[in-house]
């Protein structure tokens, strides 16, 4: 992912009041935390319970 997605990802946080990351992108993990520390956002990093027999593909970063 570029630069320019990891800013849709802030605009839509800040919009929605959340979003999914997939776990497998640790560095749009790491922007959004930085980006909403440097704003003063406080953010609740929350990992979905799992399905029957379904793995866990996403990280929800929520805006408290």
């Amino acid at each position: 992912m570029s630069v320019s997605l990891y800013d849709n990802l802030i605009e839509e946080i800040i919009k929605k009041g959340e979003v999914k990351v997939p776990l497998t992108d640790c560095d749009a993990q790491f922007y959004l935390e930085d980006v909403l520390r440097e704003k003063g956002i406080r953010f609740k990093k929350i990992v979905p319970l799992r399905n029957r027999g379904r793995a866990i593909k996403t990280l929800i970063f929520k805006i408290q």
